[in-house]
């Protein structure tokens, strides 16, 4: 990597559109809150409020952070080198020749894909270090992240600038027969709906779901709901009896953990 070279290229921002994003989280973690005082009035004082409270800061924090990586973050791509420029106190300038990038990633939390959003990672092969770390984007409209990735992989914009000059000797590289899009897809696995009956029926299933029940029952707690009193209301247990009632906790419980790990494993949430 290095940081002395010179180019004309203008400094871009990462899309604005994160700052909408940000404002969002910001009202989604806020509105837990907002709904146990104002709605199921829940007092001030009462101690179940301090994890909500606690989202709240969380979501905040995260969020005017976020903002203000946006504002102080440049980038520039020359015909030479990729640059980014960030930090507040400590301002870090960092670049990479193009030349000698080994890879682009996209990739696109559940946030970033609800607004339109990419993150672009560019390597060079570096260690997965403070200061060897790839340079990322984070983030920018998806037409202008596959844009970018599709210029900094082209042989014509991405090559070195000695690459124009070939010895007399030396034979131009025939050019590819086909290109990556004429290649035809080729199917590797297809979704068959009888497996899901396996996942219900697996440990990490279990250990998600009393996460997420645990987690939802004691929210609805605090917001004075008798969640047991629900339950015991929607069937009759004594009729079903504790074979059947054992059943059907097994399902439920399982298909709550098989969803549970069906959302983070598509949204990497």
């Amino acid at each position: 990597m290095s940081t002395q070279h010179s180019s004309v290229a203008d400094w871009q921002r990462l899309s604005g559109r994160i700052i909408w994003v940000d404002l969002a989280q910001i009202v989604i973690t806020q509105l837990p809150l907002v709904i146990a005082i104002w709605v199921m009035g829940v007092s001030l004082g009462a101690g179940q409020l301090w994890p909500l409270v606690g989202l709240a800061a969380v979501g905040l924090i995260g969020a005017v952070g976020d903002a203000i990586r946006w504002l102080v973050t440049r980038y520039r791509v020359t015909p030479t080198y990729v640059e980014l420029k960030t930090g507040v106190l400590f301002r870090r300038h960092r670049s990479i020749q193009r030349d000698r990038i080994r890879s682009i990633d996209t990739e696109a939390k559940l946030r970033h894909r609800i607004a339109g959003l990419r993150v672009v990672t560019i390597g060079a092969g570096q260690q997965p270090t403070a200061d060897e770390a790839a340079l990322e984007l984070d983030a920018l409209i998806a037409a202008d992240a596959g844009a970018l990735r599709q210029r900094l992989l082209s042989t014509e914009q991405g090559h070195s600038p000695n690459s124009d000059v070939l010895l007399e000797d030396e034979e131009t590289p025939e050019a590819p027969a086909a290109t990556d899009r004429e290649v035809p897809l080729q199917v590797f696995a297809r979704f068959r709906p009888g497996w899901v009956v396996y996942n219900i029926f697996n440990i990490w299933a279990y250990l998600v779901a009393l996460g997420l029940v645990g987690g939802g029952w004691w929210i609805l707690s605090t917001l004075n709901i008798d969640v047991a009193g629900l339950l015991m209301a929607s069937f009759d247990w004594a009729s079903i009896g504790w074979i059947g009632t054992t059943v059907i906790v097994v399902i439920a419980v399982g298909l709550v953990g098989m969803l549970g790990m069906t959302v983070d494993f598509f949204t990497d949430f």
